[in-house]
């Protein structure tokens, strides 16, 4: 998706700009580990950098998922205890409880005493 709808060169100039910025930074770290440890071992490093990227990538879709629906949860269950909080104190409202009873329906605040 085209963050930059109104302008597409600019946002074309933005994405190569990126890319290059990423294979200059590439080429300067595994220039060192070439050094370093070898052709051999950096690009099992590299392989293994990638594969563990990807492992991300496709399980961060199922978590994404998974933590959305423990948030809803989370929010019916928050909703389903504030209605019952507010149908036990029409409720009592209703029976002429003597006792304050103060509750906030549809965004205005109902006190009883």
């Amino acid at each position: 998706m085209d963050l930059n709808q109104a302008s597409p060169a600019t946002a074309t100039a933005a994405t190569n700009l990126r890319r290059c910025l990423l294979g200059e930074a590439g080429v300067a770290a595994v220039q060192p580990m070439l050094g370093a440890i070898g052709q051999g071992w950096t690009t099992t490093l590299l392989v293994g950098l990638r594969v563990g990227s990807l492992a991300i990538v496709q399980r961060g879709t199922k978590w994404r998922a998974e933590t959305k629906a423990k948030e809803e949860k989370k929010r019916d269950e928050s909703e389903e205890k504030k209605r019952r909080k507010e149908e036990n104190a029409v409720a009592a409202l209703a029976s002429g409880n003597s006792g304050a009873v103060a509750v906030e329906h549809e965004g205005k605040n109902i006190r009883a005493t």
